[in-house]
């Protein structure tokens, strides 16, 4: 566990970026490159979900029928990869490194975008996944590895919220900016195909811009893990179930990190596919529908984003695992609320949106806060692979199960099985918090 006392360092070994206490040896230029390597990586994390209405429609012209269970299957594939390869994303990190890892991650990402234009079936959109799969497992794993390296306890709830904006922007950047680039170059006599292509050389470019930033922004934390370097991989990889079996706010982070996971597949997977379906059953274009996710997926993104400043604060000033109360009784709710809307061109869904997005940012900040707090430094890459991994679970049941849903129930149907999942991990975070003493928490 973490202990709180290590986090208080004299002034002349510490550093802070703003009002974020840094970690011995970590300087605000690597927290900088951090943030911003956190906002592009997330552009290129959420662009693929926003694109697949574009790609099934206008590049591959899948049947309307067929693109619910297509993004089933390609999300549970990449999941399924994500899950075998995050535990051994943060063992790599530990045995050989942070920045290598990482960089390796976004690098992957780039190639399965620049595949994406030479698709003619939904057969290279399976390839296209599995490199993405690999690099999201490599880069998202250790850029969480990053965040307990560089953050003191006692400012980690405000640097969650940094993260939480930063990647808020990214997200936005993806679903208001990048996603109106087909528009636009098809009003300006490009083909439909090659317009949707030119999102995804972008994608490539912002790929290699990330990894460029990492490589030369982003320092090695001074851990010294000479015993970790020894171990064999099979250990390392045990050790996130080991940390589980002994700490029980660790197993609550896991659960918590698949709930927060399975909301935010949920929302990039579903919401501009929910839309465009609605509007085409109503005979109106899909760019209808696509304009109407425009505003709704930016003001969940835009929620988080505002919201993450507070957020944070409140965290840093009640006990974690109050933390993912407060988070996962706003998202069971915010959820729940979207999924009985029946008119998504009604008013109604805007207060839906907001509360949602007031709750899956709070659930993604709550969840990494307490697992940043319990993981020990010499093998958090093994425990936060695991984190990661329970996050891609979580990932592939709200993409398996919503799909189904979607096709055979009705198009809100994934948004009201993660708002019963999110009550469950509500309930089970109660209970971590009734049983077990607060004063372990913060040892």
């Amino acid at each position: 566990m973490i202990k709180q006392t290590t986090s208080i360092t004299t002034t002349e070994s510490t550093q802070k970026l703003g009002p974020l206490w840094l970690m011995p040896g970590i300087g605000p230029i690597n927290a900088a490159s951090f943030f911003a390597v956190a906002m592009i990586n997330n552009i290129i994390f959420s662009l693929v979900h926003y694109m697949q209405p574009y790609v099934f429609e206008i590049q591959l012209a899948i049947p309307s029928s067929e693109q619910g269970v297509l993004v089933g299957n390609l999300t549970v594939m990449q999941e399924l990869i994500v899950i075998a390869m995050t535990g051994v994303a943060g063992a790599l990190a530990d045995k050989y490194g942070r920045r290598p890892i990482f960089c390796g991650g976004t690098l992957l990402i780039g190639v399965a975008y620049a595949l994406y234009p030479l698709a003619e079936s939904s057969s290279l959109l399976y390839v296209a996944r599995a490199f993405f799969g690999v690099g999201i497992a490599f880069a998202s794993t250790v850029l969480l590895v990053f965040t307990g390296d560089y953050s003191q306890e006692r400012s980690r709830g405000k640097w969650m919220g940094g993260l939480n904006f930063m990647q808020s922007i990214g997200a936005i950047t993806a679903s208001l900016g990048l996603t109106q680039i087909p528009g636009i170059l098809q009003k300006q006599g490009f083909s439909p195909t090659d317009s949707v292509a030119a999102v995804f050389i972008v994608a490539v470019l912002v790929a290699v811009a990330g990894t460029t930033i990492a490589g030369f922004g982003l320092r090695p934390a001074p851990i010294q893990r000479e015993k970790t370097k020894k171990k064999p991989l099979p250990s390392l990889l045990a050790e996130g179930f080991r940390e589980a079996k002994s700490n029980p706010r660790i197993t609550l982070a896991y659960a918590a990190s698949m709930a927060a996971r399975g909301d935010m597949v949920v929302v990039g997977a579903f919401t501009f596919l929910w839309l465009v379906r609605h509007t085409a059953d109503l005979g109106l274009d899909i760019q209808e529908g696509y304009s109407r996710g425009r505003m709704i997926v930016p003001l969940i993104t835009l929620t988080v984003l505002l919201s993450a400043p507070i957020m944070g604060s409140i965290l840093d000033r009640v006990d974690r695992v109050v933390g993912v109360v407060i988070a996962f009784s706003l998202s069971a709710v915010g959820y729940t609320f979207m999924g009985f809307i029946v008119d998504p061109l009604g008013n109604t869904i805007f207060a839906a949106a907001v509360l949602l997005g007031l709750g899956e940012g709070a659930c993604i900040m709550a969840s990494i806060a307490l697992i940043g707090q319990n993981a020990p430094p010499k093998t958090r890459g093994s425990v936060i692979g695991t984190f990661t991994a329970a996050g891609a679970t979580g990932m592939l049941l709200a993409s398996g199960v919503g799909g189904y849903l979607f096709d055979n129930w009705t198009y809100t149907g994934p948004f009201l099985f993660m708002g019963l999942v999110n009550a469950a991990v509500l309930l089970f975070a109660i209970y971590v918090k009734l049983v077990y003493p607060p004063s372990a928490e913060t040892e």
